[in-house]
């Protein structure tokens, strides 16, 4: 615990100009004014002003703080994104090699919403189609082209859609473009 205290304090003491500036900045300017407009501010309000630095210089040590962890934690979000587009690759890969399933309502199957990330939807079928040497869309791909794949795969979901029995892919980009689901610029 002093370790963390003694880091902290150590923080904070990079921002000493905050500490040195901001409170005593401001009870200088409280001792201006009350000089000048010849008007009586109480004793309190210059120790508040006189320490208003601290939350600040607090406040930006610990916005150091949070910048150093969250860049890491986006980096290792998208690293089990790609991880689970690379899963997901290998699951297409299987189902179409076995001829148990392939095409549209292999894709169905996947859970490919699940990446939360359209460009990544389009590079992992992409990466199906390359080591698979087939079209994971059947030749259906230009009716998705304008079309947000996560809301695609998620109405698929929802829907519990078979391409096989319930309608085309055309079909399903329709109904996601009334809704609002355009692909997102890049």
């Amino acid at each position: 615990m002093w370790r963390d205290i003694q880091l902290y304090l150590q923080a904070l003491a990079k921002h000493l100009v905050w500490l040195l500036a901001a409170g005593p900045g401001a009870a200088v300017v409280l001792l201006l004014w009350s000089v000048f407009l010849k008007t009586n501010i109480p004793t309190t309000v210059f120790w508040v002003a006189a320490l208003a630095g601290i939350p600040v210089a607090g406040f930006l040590a610990w916005r150091d703080e949070h910048r150093k962890v969250v860049p890491h934690a986006e980096v290792a979000q998208s690293e089990r994104f790609k991880a689970l587009a690379d899963t997901m690759v290998e699951e297409y890969l299987a189902l179409a090699r076995s001829h148990r399933d392939a095409g549209p309502s292999a894709l169905a199957t996947l859970g490919l919403h699940a990446l939360k990330s359209d460009a990544l939807i389009r590079e992992a079928i992409q990466e199906m189609e390359a080591r698979s040497g087939a079209d994971p869309w059947s030749g259906q791909g230009r009716t998705v082209e304008d079309v947000d794949l996560v809301k695609f795969f998620e109405l698929v979901h929802q829907m519990r859609f078979n391409f096989l029995r319930d309608g085309t892919v055309g079909g399903v980009a329709q109904k996601v473009r009334a809704a609002g689901g355009h692909r997102p610029a890049h």
